[in-house]
């Protein structure tokens, strides 16, 4: 799992991303994939995932009060700081 979000890391930062904005998907992505090992009990490819699996996700977040969904701005995720609106990135 490490070399594709070392090359997707890579290809955000060629992109030109903010650092925080390149954190924020480093650590989001980890969480998933460290959710979804537990899940299956084994590390999974990404080409594994589908869509069940993210929304098995979403409802562990929304579960868990880390996240709720508005019908005006879409999901808001909350992080260490409070909510991030819009997206899991603040954007």
């Amino acid at each position: 799992m490490d070399q594709y979000l070392d090359a997707f890391i890579a290809r955000l930062q060629a992109q030109d991303r903010s650092p925080h904005t390149v954190a924020a998907y480093r650590a989001d992505l980890t969480t998933f994939f460290d959710w979804l090992t537990r899940q299956i009990d084994r590390e999974a490819e990404p080409v594994e995932v589908t869509p069940f699996d993210v929304q098995k996700y979403r409802d562990h977040l929304v579960g868990s009060g880390r996240c709720q969904f508005s019908p005006d701005m879409g999901p808001v995720v909350f992080g260490q700081d409070g909510p991030l609106l819009g997206t899991a990135h603040g954007q």
